[in-house]
């Protein structure tokens, strides 16, 4: 890792510095590849998440049980409401299975349907949402960078229609099956959506509604742009249940142009695991590792060896300057401890046999102040 890089990386950790003690865990590892080559597609999907904490869904949908296929102004009557709000939670309730009508306006709850409740116990709801959906294709798997971006920014970035090449490409991800999607970086609360037919519906036709959450995506609705991202990954770990366990987050931003410092970077959401540690490693880097590790050897951090870890170090001479807090409350693992440290400096990098593009993040502890 560049010197450069590291000092981007260490004005990230000072901004969260805060947020590393308990659960969001202790610092571990940084890796700031080279600028990657990305897609960008800001598009309709479909993201799984709890409803809106709204009791009428559960009333009204027990008024409908209770009432025996009843109309919109009956279960207004019984709850006292306006009509004109029952009607807007019944097509609320019917876009997620849990009530449906006949020709006649009569509701009934099917079987099987979604119970909702009036307390916090309500079943999870798919809801159509645009989110930026961020493809790499050197390793075809989905980065987890910030969900939304500005329509500025991708203004900004030369924005295009969809065709060509970028939508067959659109088209392969929204194919993957749930597993393959998971394998890929695409996370199990989101659903890309297919593009729809270009070819007009026959007459007959039993598609899903354009205007159901579901409904595929016409082309005109998807902004699409190559990007050079710009993205670096932090790692912590978490002490749960006597097991350790790895997390990381990627903050990422367009690479500015020369002699701009141009915008923040912004996190993505967290992701678990190793796996897309190991891509960011391997791909969108000019040289290749000349690590005789692999990244699962950072289990040696945790090793009951004392003394495993220091063999990630790429340079041993610092490892006499640190020792493995486990059980301390220091915000990372790796500590090192200087008699006047600069209270400007308290975070180091590390040289790691893991990656150039990697360091081990140590925190520098002042002993004086420790003493007093």
């Amino acid at each position: 890792m560049q010197p450069q890089r590291w000092k981007i990386v260490e004005r990230l950790i000072r901004q969260i510095e805060g947020t590393l003690q308990g659960t969001k865990g202790r610092l571990v590892l940084a890796i700031a590849p080279e600028p990657l080559e990305v897609v960008l597609y800001e598009t309709p999907v479909l993201v799984k998440g709890q409803p809106p904490q709204n009791p009428l869904r559960g009333f009204i949908q027990e008024a409908v049980s209770v009432l025996k296929q009843p109309t919109a102004a009956e279960i207004a009557c019984l709850l006292c409401l306006p009509t004109g709000v029952v009607e807007i939670v019944l097509s609320d309730l019917q876009q997620m299975g849990a009530v449906v009508s006949d020709m006649a306006g009569r509701w009934r709850v099917p079987e099987g349907a979604p119970r909702f409740e009036t307390g916090n116990n309500d079943p999870p709801i798919w809801r159509r949402t645009r989110r930026l959906v961020c493809y790499w294709p050197e390793r075809q798997i989905l980065l987890p960078i910030l969900p939304r971006m500005r329509l500025r920014d991708l203004v900004e970035l030369d924005i295009h229609k969809l065709q060509g090449e970028l939508a067959e490409r659109y088209q392969e991800i929204a194919s993957w099956s749930e597993v393959e999607g998971l394998k890929r970086g695409c996370p199990a609360t989101v659903r890309i959506l297919p593009l729809r037919d270009e070819q007009p519906p026959p007459a007959n036709n039993t598609t899903k509604s354009s205007t159901s959450p579901d409904a595929p995506v016409a082309k005109e609705e998807v902004l699409v742009t190559r990007c050079r991202l710009d993205v670096i990954a932090l790692v912590w770990a978490s002490l749960r249940s006597g097991v350790w366990e790895i997390t990381s987050r990627l903050w990422s931003r367009p690479v500015p142009p020369e002699n701009s410092d141009g915008v923040p970077f912004a996190p993505g959401e967290p992701f678990p695991g190793l796996a897309l540690l190991e891509q960011l490693l391997v791909g969108g880097s000019k040289k290749p590792s000349v690590s005789e590790l692999k990244l699962d050897d950072l289990a040696k951090l945790f090793s009951p060896n004392p003394e495993a870890w220091r063999a990630l170090l790429d340079e041993q001479d610092l490892a006499s300057q640190l020792r493995r807090d486990l059980d301390g409350e220091s915000p990372a693992l790796l500590v090192a401890e200087q008699s006047q440290a600069a209270e400007s400096r308290r975070w180091i990098g590390l040289p790691t046999r893991l990656s150039q593009q990697a360091r081990l993040i140590g925190w520098i502890e002042n002993l004086a102040t420790t003493v007093e």
